[in-house]
């Protein structure tokens, strides 16, 4: 058994997995889009308070300093955090796909986004369903968003 929050993927569904990433990515890429990688933890306080009751949502975690850390629960706090420690950033369309950990939702194992900062736009946008080709993934049944 896994801990709470966390899955393994077999073989067969990381054949799958990897597939439809490769496919979400290239159209990440057709929009403009450039990768950009933030650790799996921040600093516990970044997290604190961002998503409603952190003690049902977030892992905590102390490093061996004693700092706390969390496990990142969504990509938008640590994107936010990334442009506000690079403030020279006045344009950036970034995509992101990578692990999350929830403890209230634990089927929900990765978040892929496109965010945008600059131009008309602050937050970004997420590409609707419409716009990812999912009949290549040749997935026999329901792909959930």
């Amino acid at each position: 058994m896994t801990k709470l929050g966390t899955r393994d993927f077999a073989k067969e569904q990381m054949a799958i997995r990897e597939k439809a990433f490769s496919i979400i990515t290239e159209v990440f890429k057709r929009h403009g889009a450039t990768a950009l990688d933030t650790p799996a933890f921040e600093l516990g306080e970044t997290l604190m308070g961002k998503y409603g009751d952190d003690s049902k949502l977030i892992y905590d975690l102390a490093d061996q300093g004693g700092e706390l850390c969390s496990l990142q629960y969504d990509l938008t706090v640590s994107f936010a955090r990334y442009v506000a420690m690079n403030n020279g950033i006045t344009s950036f369309k970034r995509y992101q796909i990578t692990k999350v950990y929830r403890r209230d939702n634990p089927s929900k194992g990765s978040d892929g986004r496109i965010k945008v900062v600059g131009g008309n736009n602050i937050e970004g946008f997420l590409l609707s369903p419409k716009q990812l080709p999912f009949k290549n993934l040749e997935v026999n049944g329901t792909i959930r968003l």
